[in-house]
């Protein structure tokens, strides 16, 4: 499943049958068999329409169809299931999911709150609730540097002034010039957080290259599309590339990556690590409105899970900071549901307490 949406991720019907399977409470989506898997990928296809047409109780009555007859089924990794009976999470105290929300800051230090509903028209910046888009045409002869700041439980959408786009996720900052200067690298600076890039080739900028700076570490492209992880509480920097090719300069180390290879800038040791990524989908999925963990502990996911939401957390058996858990959830879920499908594995509880989540 995670091979199709890796080549199709903005398939619509698909997403919708991902969404539906969740709320029939299905948080991992697994295969016994490539079989199994093309059956329901045609099943898919030869129903597209019919999909569309179907209002949401039909469509439900669908992917229940779907997961009997084609083994859809919970995995979930060092979590057995047991007969004894599970307290789940209240779902009706529900924190909510993040929105489309964001700070800009201007190059007077004006800041302008982006917002669902905002529609903002200035020289060379057009705003349109869930997006900003910059014009090279309309923008001021003088260079000027504008900040965008996601909060926590935001993302945010922007395209600069060469045409390319840029996804940030929650607790992010993007500095970078309102128009590129001709003949110059086109160079913006990840100051925290995460980001999907999809770069304007150099062929369109005559062969202007782009580039992104990220603490101790400067990435170059031609035109590409790649995911940077680095938040400021973190020991590493991931660095992703989906496809195209990238030159990473680290600490006066030059690495080149390939599509579907990940660097890992470790920071307390000063290391480089390469390493080979079999499903990019779960590196951007958050792009697409999912989480997707693969063998994550549960100190990984709550701190995911905490920028999305805005809340806090606390462990009180540190253990279970350390069971892994694998999904794929869907971002758009209050936090109440998504405790739920990991609370089913019997070996953790949490409680939430106005806006914070306890782990035992």
């Amino acid at each position: 499943m995670t091979r199709f949406l890796d080549r199709h991720p903005k398939d619509e019907d698909f997403r919708a049958l991902v969404r539906i399977n969740y709320l029939i409470d299905i948080n991992m989506i697994d295969f016994n068999t490539e079989k199994e898997k093309k059956a329901v990928f045609k099943k898919i296809k030869n129903n597209r329409r019919e999909i569309r047409k179907r209002n949401f109780f039909s469509v439900l009555k669908y992917a229940a169809v779907l997961i009997v007859g084609f083994g859809l089924i919970y995995w979930f990794q060092n979590f057995p299931f047991t007969n004894q009976k599970v307290k789940m999470v209240d779902t009706e105290r529900q924190i909510q999911p993040g929105t489309n929300k964001a700070v800009l800051t201007l190059g007077d230090q004006t800041q302008v709150a982006l917002e669902k509903g905002i529609q903002i028209k200035m020289a060379g910046i057009s705003i349109q609730g869930d997006q900003l888009v910059y014009d090279t045409a309309d923008a001021e002869n003088e260079i000027q540097f504008n900040h965008l700041t996601i909060p926590r439980g935001g993302q945010f959408f922007v395209r600069l002034s060469d045409g390319t786009n840029v996804w940030l996720n929650s607790d992010s900052q993007l500095k970078y010039p309102v128009r590129f200067t001709p003949g110059e690298t086109r160079a913006v600076e990840l100051l925290y957080g995460e980001a999907y890039f999809e770069v304007s080739p150099a062929i369109e900028h005559d062969g202007d290259r782009f580039s992104v700076i990220t603490g101790s570490q400067q990435i170059d492209v031609l035109g590409t599309a790649f995911n940077i992880k680095a938040y400021k509480n973190e020991k590493e920097i991931t660095s992703t590339l989906v496809e195209g090719k990238i030159r990473l300069l680290i600490d006066e180390k030059t690495k080149t990556l390939k599509p579907s290879e990940q660097l890992v800038y470790h920071r307390d040791e000063q290391r480089i690590s390469i390493q080979k990524i079999d499903k990019p989908f779960d590196v951007i999925a958050w792009k697409e409105g999912y989480f997707s963990f693969k063998q994550k502990s549960m100190k990984e996911i709550m701190e995911t899970l905490s920028r999305w939401y805005d809340m806090d957390y606390l462990f009180k058996n540190p253990e279970k900071e350390k069971k892994r858990f694998s999904g794929v959830l869907d971002r758009e879920s209050n936090m109440g549901k998504i405790l739920k499908y990991i609370e089913m594995t019997n070996e953790i509880k949490f409680t939430i307490y106005e806006n914070t989540v306890t782990i035992e």
